[in-house]
């Protein structure tokens, strides 16, 4: 082979050398992209909606509660026809927010969650705690079953009315506002701005 031609074919390799040197330390030098999960508005309100009915309170109490039924005439409680008992009883009063209300709003690395009101999500009487503390029976006025319906029923209100009086409502709400906000703090990024109201 000449030596000229032998001069230009190692020029040649040489220049392919370095062309491919310079491509493989560009290749793994440039920066790394994130392949971290994705934190789309949408990924947020799904893992947000997860939670569901979601629980942030609990108000447990024992209460005492009376029934009295009795016979009138023209306003005037009839001798010997009371018939009436008085109970206390365990009871359990549980609020939370419906989570999938929740609205999740997404700028960038800006997250906003409007949370639901909060409600009062279930409402148990522990039957078994029930303690009869005076009971009076008149064969006038005999008590049904329907006469203790009418009783729990109108004192889970009271109850219920009790819990909104106190102002729980809302300190289940702020519960459950701190409870989210932590929640996105521990998936989202530090760089994230996280807003729950």
């Amino acid at each position: 082979m000449n030596v000229k031609y032998k001069d230009k074919l190692i020029k040649i390799l040489l220049a392919l050398v370095i062309a491919m040197g310079c491509f493989l330390i560009g290749y793994f030098s440039r920066p790394k992209e994130e392949t971290g999960p994705s934190h789309s508005s949408v990924t947020i309100e799904a893992t947000v909606r997860e939670l569901a009915e979601f629980t942030t309170l609990e108000y447990n109490y024992t209460n005492i509660g009376k029934f009295e039924n009795h016979k009138e005439f023209y306003g005037w409680v009839i001798p010997f026809t009371t018939s009436q008992f008085i109970v206390t009883y365990d009871g359990s009063i549980k609020i939370g927010m419906d989570m999938k209300q929740a609205a999740v709003i997404q700028n960038d690395k800006e997250v906003t969650v409007h949370l639901p009101a909060a409600r009062i999500v279930s409402h148990t009487i522990d039957y078994d705690s029930l303690e009869v503390m005076d009971e009076t029976y008149s064969i006038f006025t005999p008590i049904v079953i329907t006469d203790y319906n009418a009783f729990y029923r109108d004192q889970s209100i009271v109850m219920e009315n009790k819990v909104i009086e106190k102002g729980l409502l809302s300190e289940a709400r702020e519960s459950g506002i701190k409870y989210v906000e932590q929640l996105l703090k521990n998936i989202l990024p530090e760089d994230y701005k996280i807003t729950v109201k």
